[in-house]
């Protein structure tokens, strides 16, 4: 192994690597597929069986059967059956070798799908390590999903033009258009429609780290998975986490150019998320409430203000620039203010200019301290002391500046995929 990768095996790693078949020497994608108490894995091995593969690069699926020594006999017989059936499964219609990796005792304290996705993105590294493929890519999928027949082609290419990129957000839609029942179907475009109420927030607020951050919908770069830890082990908000700790040092876009297309069932696997969202809409709880869109105004305000920060003529000096974030805290609006006063902003400001030698260093580093949880939980500090949450079809038709009952669920549902397209296009760094 290279040195950076048996680093990341002794520091971040769960074991010695698990499939035993060497990787094909021109490997450079592999795509994992958690999967857990599912009667097959056959919709996503169906959608990547039909995908275009690169000409120059192999490609395989890492699929990722877990369960807990606590599951209910007929989930581990149910799990232990699929792992079975993948273990002995050839290769799929496009030539794509299926690889099996059984976990199905893990710690019930310590099992979910961060662990699962750990376990497959850990082995798909030490694969693409073997192969002389840093560069390759490590694409996260999940069991219940289907893809466009570019998506391998899409996601190896946009790795290979952007040299810079770390790690991106693949465009995703639920297929709605696919569900009959109109509960179901109102249920899943409300849920989706909220996720892009958020981005197109962000977006709004001139937030520089604007993305989705779906589990099934994500994929990076080999070598900078190792660079920043690898993946977590939390139970939900995985996906999260992930995205936005590799965003703190490393570029994160878009790629538009494809599409994963995960599933609208209802779930009771995690916490929150999809799954869980859908149950409780379907349950007759049918209003999603989400952010109001004041608060990305607010939002907004902070994060100029963050990013006018210092002279560029001069370098930082800790106390101007701590007198500075001072005046920019007080700026805010009061949940705003407390929440940065009490998370060491100005601390921070201070550390930070202590230790940069130009203007534009320092704000790139605090606006890497204002990671995605901090942007997010002073949203959410907005909503709880100055704008309770609304409708999301209110909130959507604010941010597409139409007048609110005007606007079709699902027309604004389609007019912010068509937003979110448009701005990924030119979201690859060269």
């Amino acid at each position: 192994m290279p040195p950076e990768v048996e680093f990341y095996r002794t520091r971040f790693g769960l074991g010695p690597p698990l499939v035993a078949t060497p990787p094909r020497p021109n490997l450079g994608v592999v795509v994992v597929v958690p999967c857990h108490d599912e009667a097959s894995a056959e919709t996503p091995l169906r959608a990547l069986g039909a995908c275009r593969v690169p000409d120059d690069s192999a490609v395989e699926v890492v699929a990722v059967v877990n369960g807990t020594s606590e599951d209910p006999p007929e989930t581990t017989g149910r799990d232990r059956a699929l792992a079975w059936v993948l273990g002995g499964r050839g290769p799929l219609a496009n030539g794509v070798a299926v690889h099996s990796v059984a976990a199905l005792d893990l710690s019930p304290q310590r099992a979910g799908v961060g662990l699962a996705r750990k376990l497959g993105m850990d082995e798909a590294l030490y694969r693409l390590s073997a192969a002389g493929a840093l560069d390759g890519v490590i694409a996260s999928f999940d069991a219940d999903c289907a893809c466009d027949p570019d998506y391998l082609v899409a996601l190896h290419g946009a790795f290979t033009r952007a040299t810079r990129l770390a790690a991106a957000a693949v465009r995703f839609e639920h297929p709605i258009d696919r569900i009959s029942d109109a509960l179901r179907r109102r249920a899943i475009a409300r849920y989706e429609l909220g996720l892009r109420c958020y981005v197109d927030g962000l977006r709004r607020a001139r937030y520089p780290n604007a993305f989705h951050t779906v589990g099934s919908a994500m994929a990076v770069r080999a070598r900078d998975y190792a660079a920043v830890g690898g993946m977590n082990r939390r139970t939900a908000g995985e996906d999260f986490h992930f995205l936005h700790k590799v965003a703190c040092s490393r570029p994160v876009a878009s790629i538009a150019d494809t599409r994963v297309l995960p599933s609208a069932r209802p779930s009771h696997r995690v916490p929150f998320g999809t799954g869980r969202a859908l149950r409780r809409l379907l349950s007759g709880d049918g209003e999603h409430r989400v952010y109001d869109p004041r608060c990305y105004d607010d939002l907004g305000r902070f994060v100029r203000g963050l990013a006018a920060l210092g002279d560029d003529e001069r370098r930082p000096d800790p106390p101007t620039i701590e007198r500075e974030a001072r005046v920019l805290v007080e700026a805010c609006a009061a949940p705003v203010a407390g929440y940065l006063l009490r998370a060491g902003f100005l601390d921070a400001a201070a550390e930070c200019a202590a230790n940069t030698g130009a203007a534009t260093t320092l704000r790139a580093r605090l606006l890497a301290w204002f990671h995605g949880l901090r942007a997010l939980q002073v949203v959410h500090a907005l909503s709880d002391g100055l704008y309770p949450r609304v409708a999301v079809e209110t909130a959507a038709a604010r941010l597409l500046d139409v007048a609110d009952g005007e606007l079709d669920l699902e027309e604004a549902l389609a007019r912010l995929r068509e937003r979110d397209r448009r701005a990924a296009l030119s979201d690859l760094p060269q």
